[in-house]
């Protein structure tokens, strides 16, 4: 896509390339899961000790959709990959995420718990006022984060974390 002289002395993209490449939803990143009552994803293991969702995707410990050639890399519904490796955590998370005034946040705190079609997109439902919602019953917009009543995505303790 870029000739090795269009990259910079790092081996970065130029811009704007550079800002965006890791613009992603995390729901096309996440496996499919079924949550306990804590909310909290139900990660199975397979005959080989592999972490599953529950479609036998491999995921790490985590939850974060995984290259089956063991890479360790995090893969998208498309099975491209959307992160190295070496850009997670060692239980194969993703580090901490900043947002526009430097606040730090997990991302799993900003997305809804859905069911996820056969391509594993999100399936939001409706509220009697037609608002997006989760399974929870929480506000949602039409990328999976959660949102207050003015559509400023909050994390799952109600704390504003993007303007709308």
């Amino acid at each position: 896509m870029f000739d090795k002289k269009d990259l910079d002395d790092k081996g970065e993209l130029p811009a704007p390339f550079n800002v965006e490449k890791h613009n992603f939803n995390p729901h096309q990143v996440r496996g499919d899961f079924e949550y306990d009552k804590n909310g909290l994803p139900v990660i199975k293991k397979d005959s080989k000790g592999n972490f599953v969702d529950k479609r036998g995707s491999r995921v790490s410990s985590r939850g974060y959709r995984m290259d089956s050639d063991s890479n360790g890399n995090i893969i998208d519904n498309n099975d491209r990959k959307k992160f190295d490796k070496n850009q997670t955590t060692q239980d194969g998370d993703l580090p901490k995420l900043f947002n526009y005034n430097g606040r730090r946040f997990d991302i799993v705190d900003t997305i809804g718990q859905f069911d996820k079609d056969s391509k594993g997109n999100i399936i939001p439902l409706t509220d009697q006022n037609g608002n997006l919602i989760d399974n929870l019953g929480r506000r949602v917009n039409s990328r999976g984060y959660l949102i207050d009543e003015f559509g400023n995505v909050i994390d799952k303790d109600g704390r504003q974390l993007f303007e709308n």
